[in-house]
């Protein structure tokens, strides 16, 4: 498995989790549920989905860390 692919391995479970376990966080990621068949004509690079990656983990655990302060 490529880096690529294992970082969008990654995506998709954290987006999962988001959804199944967060909707209200889900709904303010404004995109369609993550889909690994993009066929985009760009492609993506490596650091750019590890940004993301990087992204969607701090929204989740600054979610969870506001949720045990309420």
């Amino acid at each position: 498995m490529n880096k690529a692919q294992d970082i969008t391995k990654k995506i998709a479970r954290i987006t999962q989790t988001i959804e199944e376990n967060y909707p209200e966080l889900y709904r303010i990621l404004e995109e369609e549920p993550f889909d690994d068949n993009l066929g985009a004509p760009t492609k993506i690079k490596d650091v750019d989905l590890e940004a993301y990656l990087i992204r969607l983990e701090e929204l989740l655990k600054n979610h969870i860390k506001n949720l045990d302060s309420d």
